[in-house]
């Protein structure tokens, strides 16, 4: 199941929050030992605001298998605050109508491709039609380098806004990598693009712009 829920409702959906929190944590900090300060042992950071949105994909049997957090890039941007220089130019870009996403996981341990694909395309495109919701126009975030490919292949609108850089000590580094800062318009088109490609059986339709 997905839900879309708002950073304001944390008192009263306590427990589905400290779920996500804590696969987080297993997620970013367990798993690809991500050095992510942690609170009473969870993954929880100044971007957790009451004014963010967050995605979250429950299974049968209501545990946190998936999870994307979102937030109006003039509110709080964590790639403008700790990733500037992945901007060309070095000048970030904030603006009441960019959406940045961050914390974008899907489950690793739902071993079926296929499920996970389509989970990973609905979790976007759910996030892009609350983003139109608010009078967003465009959203972005910062990529692993080597997973801009399964952007660009949820929308070939995606761009890149600078060159990859290597974080926390770099490819070699436990816990390191290169990232890239992408964005993607925000509109019906995109959407239905990031939906076709949860199945590529139907994408051609969607990509197809002869009519």
């Amino acid at each position: 199941m997905f839900q879309v829920i708002n950073g304001a409702e944390r008192a009263d959906r306590s427990a589905l929050f400290q779920q996500l929190y804590k696969k987080r944590r297993e997620v970013f900090v367990d798993g690809r030992g991500w050095a992510l300060p942690l609170k009473a042992g969870v993954d929880i950071d100044p971007y957790d605001r009451d004014d963010a949105f967050y995605v979250v994909i429950t299974n049968d049997d209501d545990d946190v298998i998936g999870g994307l957090r979102v937030n109006r890039s003039d509110r709080g941007c964590l790639s403008a605050d700790l990733f500037p220089h992945l901007y060309a130019g070095g000048s970030p870009i904030t603006d009441e109508r960019i959406y940045e996403g961050t914390r974008y996981f899907v489950s690793p341990t739902e071993k079926d491709s296929a499920l996970v694909r389509r989970l990973r395309c609905e979790l976007v495109a759910t996030a892009f039609e609350r983003v139109m919701e608010l009078g967003g126009t465009h959203f972005q975030t910062v990529v692993d380098t080597p997973m801009l490919g399964a952007f660009m292949e949820m929308s070939p609108r995606v761009i890149v806004l600078g060159n990859s850089h290597p974080y926390g000590g770099g490819r070699r580094t436990p816990g390191g990598g290169e990232c890239v800062l992408m964005q993607v318009p925000v509109d019906e088109l995109t959407i239905s693009q990031v939906r076709a490609a949860a199945d590529p059986g139907q994408r051609s339709q969607s990509f197809d712009t002869t009519h």
